[in-house]
């Protein structure tokens, strides 16, 4: 992954945390900390999500080749990882 593609990828989430924090949440405002401390954990989250369906899909190549191997391999090969990341 390029550092340009990296940078990309995070730049939208992280403006509009920001603009919530500052614009939308006025009132009973979290402690930056831990809003800071979510953002990265979150980013730290996707990665390994991203790594884990890597190692998925080099352990499975063959998916393309019949529709019921390509329904299973978007479940338990993408689908799975990330919820249970999300949890």
């Amino acid at each position: 992954m390029s550092d340009l593609a990296l940078v990309v990828s995070i730049l939208p989430a992280l403006i509009i945390a920001v603009l919530v924090y500052v614009y939308v949440d006025k009132y009973e405002k979290e402690p930056t900390g831990q809003v800071v401390l979510t953002f990265f954990i979150g980013v730290g989250l996707s990665l390994l999500a991203y790594f884990i369906e890597e190692f998925i899909h080099t352990h499975h190549p063959d998916y393309g080749s019949n529709i019921l191997l390509t329904f299973a391999y978007s479940f338990y090969g993408v689908s799975v990882p990330e919820e249970l990341l999300k949890l």
